[in-house]
């Protein structure tokens, strides 16, 4: 069933024969339970409440229960075991395990390049992970860049791009033996803390949970199995909060979910975790973790429409409490929208009001993009995948959200649009022209743009976007514009190559009646939190095994930008 058409399609993952999940049963041991609901201020009229129980006892000091191999430790920390994940590769450089990189960087443009490298690619999942697309994101913190894929995460040297540690998603996130895809990772500034959330799905009972948690420090390369993290999973039962997106404020951490029943969408969410204290390095053990629609209530625009894929802002500096949430329209009706949320209240009563529905120009479903030889990639449905929220000198400090999608631009070729909203400029509901503050367009007369995620730098003033680029002549490369302070309204430029694939996807998502290949699902951008000049982000190109494999997969690319003229 294809996505193109209709943005309620299933965010599917195509996984390979081989990649089974392991059943871990009732050792798990999460419960979704009625509560008392806290009113919301605006519509939904409701919240519901989940009953979270950590399931992670005294950090383990013993090797643990191997990998795959469930038992009552199964959610204890263990060390990481590097040498199944060192299997058949030999490092480039300095005893390291990564193939070199087969593509080929591009010369430095206008938008300068402070750090462009191989990240984590298809060969460094274990067989039951081998997942596509890749999912890429990743988030920079004061000494450490790191990296989330399907199904493997990675620490790096923030200056070198080297490789501090890495391990299978699923054993870093807590449940070994589940499928763990959609990744999603954040630096909180004012928290000084990692924040994570995915997907679990246990294949013998059919449940689906949300894992997500948060560091006790800093280092996020500590620890990975040990008790440097605090991990959490919701049982959402037979029902999937798919495509989760991750966002926080200064009180809560934000998830935006879409449910599914089976193939049924039922409505999305916008779940409301209580933050933990500034410097607290101790997990609790429960607490209540309230959500925004259900079945019976559905989570719903100002307007009275059926919202979909709700994504939280990655709020960067105080915020004196308030986060927000967009999703755009469905495109396959009057698209020319985006709405905007605010989750307020307090840790453990928070409320959801309607900012309002923020006008920009039309947009539709973009068409997959072609490859030179093969099936097309595809391009998604025209939702939003990321936002970050920073004030914005150049708007006399308003908080200004940043965000972007895949739509159908020019000549049916698909495009990245890129937007800076004011919410602040909304009120009861209602948002004028004026909140719009600027919205572009990223196209290319004789190839496809798509993929993309923009972030503004910290200081608020200037961002950069990255995003692919491929067509019937051209492989896919990872390429990046930026704009700063001054720049004319809705303008980006200084293109930078990053780098351009080898080889045409042609994995197992391209096989069978599926009319496309799968490609990305989204990309990672942020604001660095030690250089207010830089924007960081991680993106997808392919490539083959250069390591004596003949298999063709994806590769990830992380790299730092710092954002130039638009007219150089």
């Amino acid at each position: 069933m294809s996505r193109r058409g209709h943005t309620r399609i299933r965010n599917e993952h195509a996984r390979a024969p081989v990649a089974a999940a392991v059943a871990i049963g009732v050792a798990l041991g999460f419960a979704l339970l009625a509560a008392p609901a806290p009113a919301a201020s605006l519509r939904p009229t409701g919240a519901e409440t989940a009953v979270l129980v950590q399931p992670d006892p005294a950090p383990s000091t013993g090797p643990g229960r191997p990998r795959g191999k469930p038992g009552p430790e199964a959610w204890q920390f263990r060390p990481t075991d590097r040498g199944d994940l060192r299997r058949a590769k030999q490092r480039a450089k300095g005893g390291g395990g990564r193939p070199k990189a087969p593509g080929q960087s591009g010369p430095l443009g206008a938008t300068s390049v402070s750090a462009n490298a191989d990240g984590l690619f298809w060969g460094d999942n274990l067989a039951r992970n081998l997942g596509v697309p890749a999912d890429p994101t990743g988030a920079a913190g004061p000494d450490y860049y790191f990296e989330h894929v399907n199904s493997v995460v990675g620490t790096y040297n923030r200056t070198s791009l080297t490789q501090t540690n890495e391990d299978q998603l699923d054993v870093f996130t807590g449940p070994t033996g589940l499928a763990t895809f959609d990744p999603q990772v954040q630096w909180d500034q004012e928290a000084q803390r990692w924040l994570y959330v995915s997907i679990g799905e246990e294949s013998a009972t059919a449940r689906s949970f949300i894992v997500f948690g948060w560091s006790r420090t800093t280092n996020p390369s500590a620890g990975f199995g040990g008790a440097n993290w605090c991990r959490y999973a919701i049982d959402t039962g037979v029902r999937l909060d798919d495509y989760p997106k991750l966002g926080h404020s200064d009180r809560h951490i934000l998830i935006g979910t879409n449910v599914f029943n089976g193939n049924t969408f039922e409505t999305s969410r916008i779940w409301a975790l209580p933050k933990p204290v500034n410097g607290a390095t101790v997990c609790p053990t429960s607490f209540g973790i309230p959500y925004f629609g259900s079945p019976s209530s559905p989570l719903e625009t100002a307007d009275g429409g059926e919202a979909f894929t709700p994504v939280p802002a990655n709020t960067v500096e105080a915020d004196g409490g308030s986060g927000y949430v967009v999703a755009a329209d469905d495109p396959s009706i009057t698209a020319n929208q985006l709405m905007v949320w605010r989750v307020a209240g307090t840790k453990g009563s928070p409320t959801l009001e309607e900012v309002g529905e923020v006008g920009v120009s039309s947009y539709a479903v973009p068409a997959n993009a072609p490859q030179p030889t093969g099936k097309d990639l595809d391009t998604l449905d025209a939702r939003l995948t990321q936002a970050v929220a920073q004030p914005d000198p150049d708007r006399a400090g308003a908080e200004a959200i940043w965000t972007q999608h895949t739509i159908n631009g020019p000549g049916g070729r698909s495009a990245a649009r890129w937007y800076e909203l004011l919410p602040g400029a909304c009120s009861a509901g209602s948002c004028p022209a004026g909140a719009l503050a600027q919205e572009g367009t990223i196209s290319d007369a004789s190839a496809y743009i798509f993929n993309a995620a923009i972030s503004p730098t910290a200081t608020g003033d200037a961002a950069a976007i990255q995003y692919n680029r491929g067509g019937s002549s051209d492989l896919v490369s990872i390429r990046a514009q930026s704009r700063v302070s001054g720049d004319a309204a809705g303008t980006m430029g200084g293109e930078q190559v990053l780098v351009t694939s080898s080889e045409t996807a042609n994995d197992f998502s391209c096989t069978g009646r599926r009319q496309y290949c799968r490609w990305g699902d989204y990309a990672g951008a942020s604001p660095d939190p030690a250089d207010a000049s830089t924007v960081w982000g991680t993106n997808m190109y392919n490539g083959a095994d250069s390591g004596g494999s003949s298999k063709v997969g994806w590769y990830t690319r992380n790299f730092a930008l710092v954002p130039q003229t638009a007219t150089p």
